[in-house]
């Protein structure tokens, strides 16, 4: 194309500005021909950072539609222009055609990208109001992958296919919906689209997949009245997937579950985590994390993909991914895995991996949730070494949450601790001692403070029952549930000469020392079955709880395979 050799005349830069002034009271609907001149096309608009005021300093290149930024590398784009301090942008066009917008803060990462923006000689297109968001990336399964590269039309986004590997990753994608992705061979000038209509979501890996052998299992969350039975939403939830023989075919997957993969709207992949992959016994528990899971609806659903060209990647099924400590996990301990490796793994980032001395080491044993850690209510225990400070030292009055799967084995009149950060702290125990009854066992949430000292919640136990016991603190109200139920709110208050101490490590299976006060009653060993044990520095709501219950519970009522 042949760029006319003409300046802007006085009356282009009245305009601008005069536009400038009607786009800063807000964005306001597209304009399709915002004025006429004379002389090349001019392109202006407004563009809104992530803070939602106007984002100075933007980059902001014009793009033609049918650039294709391998072969077309030497050619020269029209160039580029910055935002000004209210956000405003005019670039000139070479001629008149259909061209992209690609918008880059520099700053902080975020961009937008805009198609199918036409333009004509002697006139100024003026773009809507539009808004950064932070990128999303594509990854692409090439099977049988040879000597290439991917792109998309009118952008200068691009990967080259390595010969051999299976998957190609095109990073910093702005979020928005692709027009097209186009694969193409090195010195060819054939092209072929894999995939048209691609939506990026900000923050999300999206998956586009060309022909590979495998499969996929549709996986239905149910919260509607007739499966968990939730009102509202959850976000960044851990999704328990159960899978055995009667809903899985274990021969089609060669490794422990590698090949395997989620996926949310069959494109944008999920963080997994595998707790337990036995092939021989047909059976796998896996956890996947879902952004929102909608409260009173039955029709939602992720998808479990497999395949022999594609081995997942460390970052899709990473613990850390799926129990994110900016979700608020700040130690989670399916305690089935104590025979490998010696120790209990956190499955969180902050990695506070249990440990026991020899004498002291549970049995591993069958779970509500794969295996579970066997306590004998003699020797065995597990301490998290170096936890005293950090971040499961809550301080008095906080927020936060303690849960586990508990199964006691007996009856014995005697004081059982599950998890415990100190007898002066925060924990829970199963015991005998109530304010109301010394004699029938219960469920026990207690926070330590020292003014009105052990603060304690209760509900009655049973034995040999699996049981799901959760204790919310939330400044200053506490909260106990019991398989999903709220069962106490008033605490019962025990004021015993004694001063709070957070200088112990967190403990499973007994306290970290004997406890003399109130009552001389030793160190609590357990006896039974615990899984499952996550602490969170946030109170987390009845929904939340419930909907893990009602997940974890061994007749899942959220997750049908289909």
């Amino acid at each position: 194309m042949k760029r006319k050799q003409e300046h802007l005349p006085i009356i282009l830069f009245a305009l601008i500005h005069f536009t400038a002034l009607i786009m800063i009271t807000g964005c306001s609907d597209p304009v399709a021909s915002g004025g006429t001149r004379g002389g090349n096309p001019v392109v202006t608009g407004m563009i809104i950072g992530l803070d939602g005021h106007a984002a100075a300093d933007v980059k902001v290149s014009l793009i033609p539609s049918d650039y294709n930024p391998v072969t077309d590398s030497s050619v020269v784009l029209p160039g580029f222009t910055l935002t000004d301090a209210e956000g405003v942008f005019s670039i000139e066009a070479p001629d008149s055609g259909t061209y992209s917008i690609e918008a880059v803060n520099t700053h902080d990462g975020s961009r937008l990208l805009r198609f199918n923006v036409t333009t004509a000689n002697d006139s100024i297109s003026e773009l809507p109001c539009d808004t950064l968001h932070l990128p999303g990336m594509l990854k692409v399964i090439v099977a049988g992958s040879t000597d290439g590269y991917l792109f998309v039309p009118g952008t200068k986004l691009k990967a080259f296919i390595t010969p051999g590997s299976d998957t190609v990753t095109i990073d910093s994608v702005p979020a928005t919906t692709l027009p097209a992705l186009v694969s193409s061979e090195i010195n060819s000038n054939q092209t072929s689209v894999l995939r048209n209509d691609i939506v990026v979501s900000s923050g999300c890996v999206t998956l586009i997949e060309s022909e590979v052998p495998g499969g996929s299992l549709q996986i239905t969350l149910n919260t509607a009245q007739d499966g968990a039975a939730i009102n509202s939403d959850v976000y960044g939830f851990p999704v328990l997937i159960r899978l055995n023989k009667t809903n899985f075919n274990f021969k089609e997957i060669e490794k422990d579950g590698a090949e395997l993969y989620f996926t949310r709207m069959e494109t944008i992949i999920l963080p997994f985590e595998i707790e337990r992959w036995d092939s021989d016994g047909e059976r796998a528990e896996i956890w996947v994390k879902v952004d929102t899971i909608y409260g009173n609806n039955s029709t939602q659903s992720i998808t479990m993909h497999w395949n022999r060209a594609r081995e997942s990647e460390s970052a899709d099924y990473a613990g850390s991914a799926v129990f994110d400590t900016s979700d608020g996990f700040q130690g989670v301990w399916h305690l089935g895995d104590g025979l490998v490796g010696g120790q209990f793994s956190d499955a969180t980032a902050n990695k506070y991996h249990g440990i026991s001395p020899d004498t002291a080491f549970p049995e591993t044993g069958e779970g509500v949730i794969g295996n579970c850690a066997m306590f004998d209510g003699k020797r065995n225990f597990i301490t998290m070494q170096n936890t005293a400070d950090g971040a499961l030292n809550f301080p008095e009055n906080g927020y936060y949450t303690v849960c586990a799967w508990a199964r006691l084995d007996t009856m014995d009149n005697q004081s059982h601790c599950i998890v415990s950060k100190g007898f002066e702290q925060y924990y829970l125990r199963s015991t005998y001692i109530s304010v109301e009854n010394m004699s029938a066992p219960m469920w026990e949430f207690v926070e330590f403070s020292d003014k009105d000292k052990w603060q304690t919640l209760s509900t009655p136990a049973s034995e040999k029952q699996w049981t799901f016991i959760v204790g919310v603190r939330e400044g200053e109200k506490q909260f106990l549930y019991c398989n999903g139920v709220l069962v106490d709110t008033t605490l019962d208050l025990w004021p015993y000469p004694a001063n709070r101490t957070t200088s112990n490590d967190l403990y499973i299976g007994r306290f970290s020392k004997q406890t003399s006060t109130p009552l001389e009653e030793g160190i609590f060993h357990f006896k039974g079955g615990i899984d499952e044990v996550r602490i969170l520095n946030k109170a987390v709501n009845a929904d939340w709880i419930k909907l893990c219950y009602m997940n974890q519970r061994t007749d899942d009522q959220l997750v049908i395979m289909k």
